[in-house]
């Protein structure tokens, strides 16, 4: 268990951080154990999870962007949606959520993949969002971590939605 491409590991016969607690081996630990939620789900919850919830940082972050988070109004930091339910908001752009893949080539792969996979797939493809080509190239990290690195992804997410008017 581990980030890709740290040379950290966690500790998984100390999941719980029980013998001894230290923040990067407990959030690595999280983290894989979130990625071993999200895999063994995939195939019994077809749908996507939306995490930025309005006690979620990636509400956060998004509102401070300028922007907002078309599940905002769900009260909580987790919630199961299903594509009718994201059909049914229609965004005008998704966040292609990715986790790191260790390299910056790794990563721009795993984003064309997420966008090629919207483009194609016949739920997805009628959203505003998809047929105008509006992706946000965030790593998932960046809007469900909390750090001081969240002023940029704030920052990089206005640039976006508003070219000229941001910084």
């Amino acid at each position: 268990m581990g980030a890709p491409g740290a040379g950290v590991r966690g500790n998984p016969e100390d999941f719980n951080s029980e013998r001894q607690y230290r923040a990067m081996g407990a959030h690595l630990n999280t983290v894989a154990a979130n990625e071993a939620l999200v895999l063994r789900g995939a195939d019994r919850l077809p749908g996507p999870a939306c995490f930025g919830l309005n006690r979620q940082v990636g509400n956060a972050v998004i509102t401070l962007a300028g922007a907002r988070n078309v599940f905002a109004d769900c009260d909580g930091d987790y919630k199961q949606v299903g594509w009718e339910d994201v059909i049914a908001k229609n965004p005008d752009w998704i966040q292609l959520g990715v986790r790191n893949r260790g390299s910056e080539a790794a990563n721009e792969k795993a984003f064309d993949e997420a966008e090629k996979w919207l483009k194609s797939n016949s739920a997805a493809k009628g959203l505003t969002a998809v047929k105008e080509g509006h992706f946000l190239r965030i790593g998932s990290e960046q809007t469900t971590i909390a750090g001081v690195e969240n002023a940029d992804t704030v920052e990089e997410i206005a640039k976006t939605l508003y070219p000229g008017k941001v910084g």
